[in-house]
């Protein structure tokens, strides 16, 4: 199988729909709300599916295919129900689709939040890949409901939510700020930085962006290395991409740097890299998240010369592992889909099909009565938790994304994909 490619969730998903997360003015201790058993009954427990629709951009090739995480989920929840359900109870799934995605509003990332919330009553959300991390703030934080992600969030999202937010199942589950604070050591363990002059790239939406700049600066702190110059690229309103991407490549140049973090992501690093092209401005590259992908570095092709030999921080190994097969197998059979000629959509059904599992099995093990604390505290006991690639993840009280393992990779013009420079899994603090 090839390698599975991971969301690309493009920066015109929040640039244009310049959402917020609405104030809450419940408890923030989060105690009261652990005593809740909504969404339980004797016989049932409810969850929420959010998922969002891509099809805008997949048929555009600027993002991955999902594949059907309706139809996925429901056969996750099937197959656990068939075999005797949670703590002697079926699971009652119901999903919420964000229509058109790319374009969507915040009013309607509100409306899957309110719907998955408030109307549902359900115990748990589930955010499904691509869905914007407004949507577990809303769940988690405004209607403080326990939600299972998949992906690379900053802690603050972890923190808001006192102990009701998770990111497992996928490689990508691990803090935007515990990336970000490797990236340097890595690259040093290999002298890569040694006399090197350093940039960071930047922009200046989502929020995230903020996040993992002031991690990679306080990691290069670490290693005594000094930040020669940063620039960050501004979204204007309406746009798909960043503006001024000129001004900061000139930055650069101005300050000799000759090795550049590339932070930001998607459309506008490529905008970047080809601006650097365009002046002739060939600095050694570095990134990570998203752009390591390989729907995201066919973005960089028209500049694949000039970004060849870039240096990634990514989370994908050649295959899937057993967890993520034995997913599969569960999915072709109960909802006759078969994705193995599809790397994308195979890698996105065993993350879902994961995320149900892990949150089944924490059900399950949860100490009686049942309630939305003592789920919390079953989750936080696991010591190995299933992900779709590489080596198990784990949780704590102290860490709920579960992810510790990266791989250092590079671009390669000639393929146009990054591929794994070592296959030894990096730990990441």
């Amino acid at each position: 199988m090839r390698r599975f490619r991971c969301a690309a969730v493009i920066a015109c998903v929040l640039a244009l729909a310049g959402c917020t997360t609405p104030k809450s003015n419940r408890t923030t201790s989060g105690t009261a709300d652990n005593s809740s058993t909504v969404g339980i009954t004797s016989s049932e427990v409810k969850i929420a599916l959010v998922t969002a629709d891509l099809s805008l951009l997949t048929k555009q090739h600027l993002a991955p295919d999902l594949g059907d995480p309706v139809k996925v989920a429901q056969a996750t929840v099937d197959e656990i129900n068939a075999h005797g359900g949670v703590a002697g109870r079926k699971i009652v799934l119901t999903t919420h689709t964000i229509a058109n995605a790319p374009l969507a509003t915040a009013d309607a990332f509100q409306k899957v939040c309110t719907q998955a919330t408030e109307e549902d009553q359900a115990f748990a959300v589930v955010i499904a890949a691509a869905v914007p991390v407004t949507v577990a703030q809303c769940t988690a934080v405004t209607h403080s409901q326990l939600t299972i992600g998949m992906d690379s969030w900053q802690q603050s999202v972890f923190s808001d939510a006192h102990g009701r937010v998770f990111s497992v199942a996928s490689q990508l589950a691990m803090t935007i700020e515990r990336v970000y604070g490797a990236f340097p050591s890595i690259l040093q363990s290999r002298h890569l930085l040694d006399g090197k002059t350093v940039g960071i790239l930047n922009q200046d939406q989502p929020s995230d962006r903020t996040a993992a700049a002031t991690a990679l600066r306080a990691a290069l702190a670490k290693q005594n290395i000094k930040v020669a110059a940063e620039a960050t690229a501004p979204y204007e309103a309406g746009n798909t991409s960043c503006s001024q991407t000129d001004v900061a490549i000139q930055k650069m140049k101005e300050a000799k740097v000759d090795f550049v973090f590339l932070v930001a992501q998607n459309l506008c690093a490529a905008s970047l890299v080809a601006a650097a092209d365009k002046v002739g401005y060939r600095p050694q590259w570095a990134t990570a998240g998203n752009n390591v992908t390989n729907t995201v570095a066919d973005f960089f092709a028209p500049s694949k010369a000039n970004y060849d030999g870039a240096w990634g921080l990514g989370g994908a190994l050649p295959s899937a592992n057993a967890s993520a097969k034995a997913c599969n197998e569960i999915i072709a059979r109960r909802a006759r889909l078969h994705y193995e000629s599809n790397p994308d959509a195979y890698g996105f059904a065993a993350v879902t099909c994961l995320q149900i599992q892990t949150l089944a099995a924490a059900i399950d093990a949860a100490k009686s009565p049942l309630t939305q604390g003592s789920v919390i505290k079953a989750l936080e006991a696991m010591s190995s938790v299933p992900l779709v690639v590489g080596p198990p993840g784990t949780l704590s009280a102290s860490k709920h994304d579960a992810a510790n393992y990266v791989w250092l990779e590079q671009y390669h013009a000639s393929s146009g994909t990054f591929t794994v420079v070592d296959p030894t899994p990096q730990r990441v603090p």
